[in-house]
Parts: C-alpha cells; structure tokens; sequence
C-alpha cells in the first residue's frame, strides 16, 4: 500500500502493528509516521523501525490513514485537532471503550472506525474486532482491509459485543503466555529443558487451535483425548478440582469490569 499511514501514540500496540507491516511487507517503512508525547523516546522506537517521527499536526495535515492509539483519558488532549481531517482521510481508533456511536457525536464529520487489535498482528496472526456501526464510505472500507488484512482476521461485530470481544481478543494473549509458562515448569521438572518445551506446547496449542477453527468442537476435541481410566482425565479431573474454568471465566469478568 502506497497511502500515508500514521500512528498518533507509538506505545506497545502501535509497535505491534508496525512490525506485523514491516514483516509482511504491507506497507513500507518510509510510508509510516508516528507522534508521541516524548520526542526523544519516539525518535528512538521510530529509529529501530526506520520509519519516521513527526508531529500529530503533521499528521492530521498529511496523513491518509491515521491509527489513533492513545490512551482513552489523552483523547481530549487532540479531539480539537482533529476536526480539521478532510474528507479523504479517516481514522483507525484503538481506543478501547469508545465506539463509532461515541465518536458520532464527539466527531460528528470525522470518518472513524474502532478497530482493537491484539499483539499478535506483530508476527501477522493478529486478530482486529472493529465496530460494523462506523462511517467510512465504501472505498475507505476497501482501504481499512487492504491494510489490515496481512497482518490480522478482522471481525465485524456491533457496538454492544465490541467489549467483550476486545477482551477476547486483546487481553488473553496474556492469560495464554501465563498458561505456556505454567505447563513449562512442570516440563522443567520432569527433566524437558525449557526452549524444548516452550516450542512443544506452541506447536501443541497451534495445533489445537487449527483444529478448533476446522470444526472440531472444544468439548469433543477433548473427549477425544480422554481416554477411559487414562492419563489426561486424571489431569482433567485435577483441573476442575482447583476451579480452573471458573478462573478464566473470572478473570475475564475481571477485566470486563
């Protein structure tokens, strides 16, 4: 893709996304900008990735494509900035907790889409939920997936799923690095040394989610390893002993709330 595209914010998701673009060729390097609050900071992450630090002024001036990711309590600082986007430009907002119903009366000429992404677009198996209530026109929606379609499957959801679905997809990365490192001591214990096992358990949840997405059902996929009086339910059996399903379910309450 030939367009400009910015980042108004380089924090952790932005540098996902630029890498997942770098690596997949999607755009190129001198095509992509970047403004942050800390100018020496910003020249420093903009220099590991040879693309180029300016100004959020320029930005709006100059961009085409613009992913506004900032915190959610920093938008005020720029909203009056960003009244003065022209028609063919339009903004990518990463913004968790704000929807394009939000911005329709906080930016009622803007064109805008929520689109949360979660880390994986850094090596372009990402995921982005974006908002099916935006107002982009049709060639910028042609646009939004061009762009983002190497690095990530976009999911189209309403308004009211979009919470939930961000949590999904953006926060459990975490919880599934949580559960990698887990499973590894016990591997470490038993004598696997930890590059191996690292590698064996991605492989291991590759593999399991592969299965899932070509319609295997989790609780069959499961019966299927679950043999009568064997290993893996007595594993099973200690899991739901320790509330394990229940864990997770709270825990994703947790960060919903």
């Amino acid at each position: 893709m030939d367009k400009k595209i910015a980042f108004i914010g380089f924090g952790e998701i932005a540098k996902a996304i630029t890498e997942g673009f770098l690596k997949t060729a999607a755009v190129a390097k001198e095509n992509i900008y970047a403004s942050a609050l800390h100018l020496d900071k910003l020249q420093k992450n903009c220099q590991k990735y040879g693309i180029n630090p300016t100004t959020t002024k320029d930005i709006i001036e100059n961009a085409d494509i613009i992913f506004m990711a900032i915190k959610p309590h920093n938008f005020k600082e720029i909203q009056d900035q960003l009244i003065h986007l022209k028609k063919d430009q339009f903004i990518i907002s990463l913004m968790a907790g704000y929807t394009s119903q939000d911005f329709a009366s906080l930016l009622p000429d803007i064109k805008i889409i929520t689109a949360i992404p979660n880390v994986c677009v850094a090596v372009a198996k990402g995921i982005f939920v974006a908002d099916s209530g935006n107002n982009l026109d049709d060639e910028q929606m042609q646009s939004f997936n061009d762009l983002l379609s190497p690095i990530a499957q976009i999911y189209y959801l309403a308004p009211d799923t979009l919470s939930i679905a961000s949590t999904i997809a953006g926060c459990t990365p975490a919880y599934s690095a949580m559960f990698i490192e887990a499973m590894s001591e016990a591997a470490v214990k038993y004598g696997l040394n930890r590059e191996e096992a690292y590698h064996i358990i991605a492989r291991m949840l590759i593999g399991t989610a592969t299965m899932i997405e070509e319609g295997y059902h989790p609780g069959a996929l499961k019966d299927l390893v679950s043999s009568p009086k064997g290993t893996t339910i007595k594993g099973i059996i200690k899991l739901e002993e320790n509330g394990f399903r229940n864990c997770i379910i709270e825990a994703i309450e947790a960060t919903q709330k």
